[in-house]
């Protein structure tokens, strides 16, 4: 029975195949908040290059802003974005990278002056933990934050039928027959 040599490319596949997998390493960004599009969307003018990257902040969904007639803004949107502008804007931030969402924008935890803004937005009310998609929640205490603003009834949770965005956006942005009133009610008060 011949025996089996060992070629340096079958010891290399060997070992390759020994290495466990991992998701791709975090990267992050620094520079300047420039713009805040809604509560869970910001851009940032990196420091060292200017390029600007619209970011999507890690573990949060907030109310959706109004994109058009047929794409009505939710109740307390305005509210979540003015409350990250209030954070954010103008201000230097880190935001620490895990993957790209399906708009091709970087999901990250954003940092500004030592705070996680996401965390705060979910701690005032004013976002929900991202249950539409659970892998861009990075850290379990936005579960936590969520359950207190609730229980103490801050912000949207006011509303004792506060429709979440992933709802939202499955009711009222894409269905193609007319918009249920719940859509059409909020989107007068809403911008």
């Amino acid at each position: 029975m011949p025996m089996l040599t060992r070629t340096p490319s079958l010891i290399a596949l060997v070992a390759c195949l020994a290495i466990p997998v991992h998701a791709a390493q975090p990267w992050f960004l620094r520079g300047e908040v420039v713009r805040v599009t809604d509560g869970d969307t910001i851009r940032l003018r990196e420091h060292d290059t200017g390029v600007i990257h619209s970011i999507r902040i890690s573990d949060i969904d907030a109310p959706e802003t109004s994109k058009s007639k047929r794409r009505p803004g939710q109740p307390f949107s305005q509210a979540s974005r003015k409350a990250m502008v209030d954070m954010a804007l103008n201000q230097n931030a880190v935001a620490k990278c895990f993957e790209y969402d399906r708009n091709s924008r970087p999901v990250c935890t954003v940092v500004v002056n030592g705070k996680d803004v996401g965390a705060m937005l979910v701690s005032q009310g004013l976002a929900w933990a991202n249950r539409a998609s659970k892998r861009y929640v990075r850290d379990p205490r936005t579960y936590e934050l969520e359950a207190k603003a609730k229980a103490d009834r801050l912000g949207l949770w006011a509303d004792p039928e506060a429709v979440e965005p992933w709802v939202w956006r499955r009711l009222c942005w894409t269905k193609k027959e007319v918009l249920p009133a719940t859509c059409t009610s909020y989107s007068a008060n809403v911008s």
